[in-house]
């Protein structure tokens, strides 16, 4: 398997009575190793080179994104990290064209490619029950951002907190179009779906390590 660059995997969990296929994909074979644990197994992709995979993608086809993705991509958003254990932030996936279209007009610019997703998820935060909502939620968006990138789904985050449209707050036109009362705060929108569009990976030339610094 070593002298192959890429390999078409098709593997099933078992978990108790329920199985289910997990869709093929094209993967990369030094960049996957398989866990065997108990009866289940997990086709894992190394982080970093998930990392170098993610980019963000602003075209999107019409194909539709799976059940089982999307709670994927949610689920990962639940597993993110809050200060003191709050959890404050809350989910709302949005499917319906009109509503991504009135998301896509929110603000003055930078939000336009929501019209052409096939879902997006806004992240709100109860800004009454922990001050740390902005990185909360930019915690959870990180998480979901990732998991779109690991099923092979597009995706890109659009900022909403400290962004306006015309003289209006983009948090209040966002509030509005989803009809939330003022103490949730919105630090921004995932949008997300197929694309034959996502940019090329990041590679170690990419990096700037001029930008760390070292206290010895």
């Amino acid at each position: 398997m070593d002298g192959l660059d890429w390999i078409e995997v098709i593997i099933r969990v078992d978990i108790g009575k329920h199985r289910e296929w997990i869709h093929n994909r094209n993967i990369k074979s030094n960049m996957w190793k398989i866990i065997f644990y108990s009866n289940i197994i997990l086709l894992n992709m190394n982080l970093i080179d998930l990392m170098y995979k993610r980019r963000s993608t602003r075209k999107f086809s019409d194909e539709e994104i799976s059940k089982e993705d999307l709670e994927l991509i949610l689920e990962s958003a639940l597993l993110a990290p809050t200060a003191m254990n709050r959890k404050p932030c809350e989910f709302i996936v949005v499917s319906n064209k009109k509503t991504l279209k009135e998301l896509s007009e929110s603000k003055d610019m930078g939000a336009k490619l929501i019209a052409g997703a096939n879902k997006a998820i806004v992240v709100i935060a109860d800004g009454n029950l922990a001050d740390t909502w902005v990185e909360d939620s930019s915690i959870a968006l990180t998480h979901m951002h990732l998991m779109a990138t690991e099923l092979d789904i597009g995706s890109c985050w659009v900022q909403v907190h400290l962004k306006t449209k015309g003289d209006q707050d983009c948090e209040d036109v966002v509030r509005d179009i989803l009809n939330l009362d003022s103490h949730y705060r919105i630090v921004g929108i995932l949008a997300f779906g197929h694309s034959n569009k996502t940019p090329r990976p990041y590679t170690p030339e990419d990096i700037d390590k001029s930008k760390i610094r070292y206290i010895d």
